[in-house]
């Protein structure tokens, strides 16, 4: 015998120092010798030479364990899986002590799983855990352990397994991502959150645990450190599907958080890559967030051409028609949405978001009937929903149905007085019922409540604006003024009551320290929209310094282009500077955005007196007058209509 088949022999795991001369000398001798060949052809690759020879050994010594475990590796490697069980078994049969015949028929049923045979799956995790009994924390059977926990999804063991693998070798490829991952499906998060951040000094899968570590950081509401992983995540991954989602992902995330250029910007990138209608849908919401309106439809409207049924498409669209102030178009789209989800329950939230939606949409558009009937149906079906019931109120409220507004708005505050909203509204009731000292007095009674509570200053300064606007409907101004004043001696910092100090001061005829108070925010946020425009249009409206006034409005339309109060205010200026084409253009923009606002209109009439169509100017005076809701301002719009009848004898009077 060779030294090297010698030395082979006395390597072999239970091999001892044999007696000359004996039989079982003689038998094992010739066994070793079978295996020391089938050792040599099968590091020469020569499997099946290699298997002959282990059965010519084991006919030698059938009872050697190891044999019989030599002989399952070797069948493995030439494929014949069921005979190598086979092997193993007779092997553990023979030793139950040796691991060796657990490990490799763990690894046999590991290649039937992962070939789909799912029925050996218990096979598979038996005998590897029956093997870590002998071999406790081997990294060979405990890293295919955890992987079928991981796949079988038994989170808790594939956790443990993945745990115990990190504590004893560090870096092993997949580990930190598969922990992280088993913890998350137990809701783990912060647990899962800690593997990770630990392991990003490692290249390996960055990308995949920086996408799941914003994945996590989102469900714990951490936006913006999942903003932060997932724009990471984005410098490094490659591939362009896991990109994709990441940018999906991020994309939403920045929608959420009102970033839309960024938004925009991702989303645009991820739709070169991916037709996936619900990134076209975040894309189109951007859009709309930014206030492009036009491009949004356009976006929602390419989901649609896709699939007309896309309810989140359909919802969206009627959101950004609206603002177009394509009402009916809208209200299509709501319809539509109601009658696809006509299975769901009553009390379904999509579906009483889609009709609460529609209600509004009616009331916007004066389809007053209509709204009053959907919103008492949703009441019904949803009596502690204050918002639908507070729908209801203002929309009786506008169909001139004064009483029974002001009878729901009072049984609303009784039930919850402490509501803001609920009081603020029932104060506006009471106060178009010619009861503003009641108004005033549960808007005061509600401040002095909130002074000696919480002290929530958003809530502070809505009941100093509120009482303050009921007093200047009423014509009160310098009770408002007073109101006003009171509450900035309190939050001198205030943004909302520095601009409502500024509007009164205006009403009073106190142009220049009414300007003086815009500035001072425009000091501090030079694009504040609304204070440009309301600047521009009070300058505007006195006939002085127009072309400063031109750049107010322009810079608080290029903030919100579809803005019809923005867009009438442009008109006016130029209607005022008497560039009448440029003029038509927006206040004819502005109407089809609101066709109900009386200054529009009154706008409109004054514009079409100038231009010689006495027709289109009654017209317009005659809306203006049906729609003005201030008395005052109702009869200044008259009394033009009036005059302009007296000018038209041939023509049969519009107004009565």
């Amino acid at each position: 015998m060779s030294s090297l088949i010698l030395t082979i022999l006395l390597s072999m795991p239970g091999t001892a120092v044999l007696k000359e001369g004996s039989t079982e000398t003689s038998d094992r001798a010739k066994a070793y010798y079978h295996f020391s060949l089938s050792r040599f052809h099968r590091e020469g690759a020569a499997h099946e030479r290699a298997v002959e020879e282990l059965k010519k050994a084991l006919n030698h010594d059938p009872e050697s364990s190891e044999l019989h475990s030599w002989l399952a590796l070797s069948l493995a490697e030439t494929n014949q899986l069921r005979a190598a069980i086979d092997s193993c078994r007779k092997s553990i049969k023979l030793d139950a002590e040796n691991p060796e015949p657990r490990l490799l028929l763990g690894k046999i049923y590991l290649t039937l799983v992962q070939q789909g045979r799912a029925e050996v799956l218990e096979n598979a995790i038996s005998n590897f855990s029956n093997y870590l009994n002998l071999v406790p924390n081997d990294p060979d059977a405990l890293f295919p352990l955890a992987g079928l926990y991981f796949s079988s999804q038994q989170w808790s063991k594939a956790s443990e397994a993945y745990a115990l693998l990190r504590g004893i070798r560090d870096n092993i490829p997949g580990v930190d991502l598969r922990h992280a991952q088993a913890l998350a499906n137990l809701s783990r998060t912060e647990e899962a959150i800690e593997v990770l951040q630990g392991s990003l000094t490692e290249n390996r899968e960055l990308g995949r645990k920086l996408s799941l570590l914003g994945h996590l950081h989102n469900s714990l509401d951490h936006i913006d450190k999942a903003i932060e992983m997932y724009q990471r995540a984005r410098e490094v991954i490659r591939d362009d599907a896991h990109r994709s989602d990441v940018g999906f992902s991020l994309g939403t995330l920045l929608n959420r958080r009102g970033r839309f250029d960024k938004a925009i910007a991702v989303l645009s990138e991820v739709v070169e890559y991916s037709y996936d209608l619900q990134t076209r849908v975040e894309l189109g919401k951007a859009y709309e967030g930014r206030r492009q309106y036009l491009t949004a439809v356009e976006k929602f409207q390419i989901v649609l051409d896709e699939n007309p049924n896309h309810l989140e498409a359909n919802y969206y669209i009627a959101s950004s028609l609206r603002k177009l102030g394509r009402r009916n178009k809208a209200i299509r789209h709501l319809e539509a949405l109601i009658a696809l989800t006509a299975d769901e329950p009553v009390q379904g939230h999509s579906r009483t978001r889609f009709r609460q939606f529609l209600a509004v949409l009616y009331q916007e558009s004066h389809q007053h009937e209509k709204a009053i009937d959907l919103f008492r149906a949703l009441s019904k079906e949803h009596p502690d929903n204050q918002k639908i019931k507070l729908g209801l109120v203002y929309t009786l409220k506008e169909a001139q149905l004064l009483s029974p507004a002001l009878h729901l708005s009072g049984s609303l505050y009784q039930e919850a007085p402490d509501n803001t909203n609920v009081a603020i509204t029932h104060a506006r009731m009471l106060s178009a019922s010619d009861q503003l000292r009641a108004g005033v007095k549960i808007l005061k009674k509600q401040l002095r409540k909130e002074k000696k509570g919480a002290g929530d200053l958003e809530k502070i300064e809505e009941y100093y604006i509120s009482t303050s606007q009921l007093y200047s409907e009423h014509s009160k101004h310098r009770k408002a003024l007073h109101v006003i004043q009171d509450g900035l001696a309190e939050n001198p910092d205030s943004e909302r009551l520095t601009f409502h100090l500024g509007a009164t001061l205006e009403q009073l005829g106190k142009i220049r320290s009414a300007e003086k108070q815009f500035k001072k925010i425009l000091n501090k946020i030079p694009n504040h929209a609304v204070v440009l425009n309301y600047l521009g249009y009070m300058l505007a409206e006195r006939g002085t310094r127009l072309n400063e006034a031109l750049k107010y409005i322009e810079r608080a339309l290029a903030q919100d282009p579809h803005n019809g109060a923005y867009r009438d205010s442009l008109g006016w200026v130029y209607f005022k500077l008497n560039k009448l084409d440029l003029a038509e253009k927006n206040l004819m923009q502005a109407f089809k955005v609101n066709d109900s606002d009386p200054t529009i209109l009154e706008h409109l009439g004054d514009l079409y007196v100038r231009l010689g169509d006495e027709s289109k100017a009654l017209t317009y005076y005659k809306k203006s007058v049906s729609w003005a809701k201030d008395h005052e301002k109702s009869e200044k719009v008259r009394a033009k209509l009036i005059a302009l009848e007296k000018r038209s004898p041939m023509k049969p009077p519009l107004h009565k």
